[in-house]
This record gives structure tokens, C-alpha cells and sequence, in this order.
């Protein structure tokens, strides 16, 4: 049910949403960010959900440091609720 739920939404997603929400838990993105982010997000969600570790890592090596460990606080709140 929960997969239904992010497919559908993510079907959805736009760019603008994720400069909203990251502008709400205050990241600034650059277009590069969004543009890697929105691509990661909407071509490889299932391959993150499946392991988040190895896109991480991956995001790490492609957004500022501040804009990583914003991702990565917010990964680490949200993360145990997605499978609780």
C-alpha cells in the first residue's frame, strides 16, 4: 500500500515541489541540486527505498555539504517512519 502511495505521488512530483519542501526545512538548492535531486527522485525511487545507503553516498558526492546533511537529517527522521 505504502509503494502505491509514493508511485502515485511521485508520478506527480514537479520541481517545484521539491523547492518548496526544501525551502520549508530551510535547504537552498542550486539548479544543479534540483535538477539531480528531482532526476534521482523521479527515474530511481525504488532503487533509494531499496537502499538509501548507496544513493546517499551518492547524493554526498554531488550537492554542497551544508545540502547533504540537511538531506541526511531529514533522512534519518523520516527514514524509520517509512517502515514502521
Amino acid at each position: 500500500m505504502k509503494e502505491l502511495i509514493i508511485k502515485s505521488y511521485i508520478k506527480n512530483l514537479s520541481k517545484q515541489d521539491i523547492i518548496n519542501y526544501s525551502l520549508k526545512n530551510n535547504i537552498h538548492l542550486t539548479n544543479y541540486e534540483l535538477d539531480y535531486i528531482y532526476n534521482n527522485i523521479k527515474y530511481n525511487y525504488e532503487n533509494i527505498l531499496s537502499n538509501p545507503t548507496l544513493y546517499l553516498n551518492e547524493i554526498k558526492n554531488n550537492v554542497s555539504n551544508n545540502t547533504y546533511n540537511k538531506i541526511y537529517e531529514l533522512y534519518t527522521t523520516y527514514f524509520p517512519k517509512l517502515y514502521h
